[in-house]
């Protein structure tokens, strides 16, 4: 009977054993599963971003959408390499950039200089290939510029506060959003384009469908391919960045 006993108990350990190694086995396969699909996501992210990153870069090395003169410009070595476009200057989230894209349209293609020698220097080179014409802003020129004084309003946002651009080009970005604002609610933007007590400021929707600038206002139908010009550049670094943090979780 003690043998039996002892037989027993030795065949109940091996029976626990048995499910215990079942039930490790299961949730080894479980993780597996789960690292497998986690994988799999990274990798669709790793080739979503990979395929925006391509598509982006293509678009900033052929200026896709610039007039032929800054293309010239910009191939050009003989002029400088530090000349950046408005529309590469500044980088804001997907969420605003059809409309602070609209609103900047007439000055996305300026070239950005340091001096006016530097916007001479181009603009003679134009002239002898008879490449077209250029716009320049010139950083030393916006040295004293000082802005206007915000408009109190919880439902207004500073567009500046909206954007990011490097300290060296921050008077300028000053400059061009200066009494500008952002309204995400349509109809309280509509009301506010009706109130004369708004009619200094400059006024931007968040679908883009309203500009108001000071005494006038445009819009209407919005683009599909709206939006795509602003922050190409640094846009294309932001994603670099964030394609090296995906590989190296994927890799770990």
């Amino acid at each position: 009977k003690t043998q039996k006993e002892k037989a027993d108990k030795e065949l109940q350990k091996l029976k626990d054993a048995e499910e215990q190694l079942l039930a490790e086995k299961e949730n080894l396969t479980k993780q597996l599963s789960q690292t497998k699909d986690e994988l799999n996501r990274k990798n669709r992210i790793i080739d979503a971003k990979q395929n925006e990153y391509n598509l982006t870069k293509s678009l900033v090395d052929s200026l896709e959408g610039f007039p032929e003169s800054i293309k010239f410009l910009k191939k050009n070595a003989t002029w400088t390499k530090n000349a950046l476009l408005v529309s590469d200057i500044i980088y804001c989230q997907e969420t605003y950039r059809i409309s602070i894209e609209n609103y900047l349209e007439n000055y996305l293609s300026y070239y950005v200089v340091q001096n006016v020698e530097e916007a001479i220097k181009a603009v003679n080179l134009l002239s002898d290939a008879a490449k077209g014409r250029a716009n320049f802003f010139v950083l030393d020129e916006f040295r004293h510029f000082k802005p206007s004084q915000p408009v109190l309003g919880s439902e207004l946002k500073p567009v500046l506060e909206l954007i990011e651009v490097d300290g060296k080009y921050q008077q300028l970005a000053a400059y061009l959003l200066d009494n500008t604002y952002y309204i995400s609610n349509e109809d309280e933007a509509e009301k506010i384009l009706s109130d004369k007590k708004y009619n200094n400021i400059n006024l931007l929707t968040s679908s883009g469908k309203y500009i108001k600038r000071s005494f006038a206002v445009s819009g209407g139908a919005v683009g599909l391919f709206e939006g795509k010009r602003i922050g190409r550049a640094k846009n294309l670094d932001k994603l670099q960045k964030e394609l090296k943090v995906f590989e190296k979780e994927a890799a770990s």
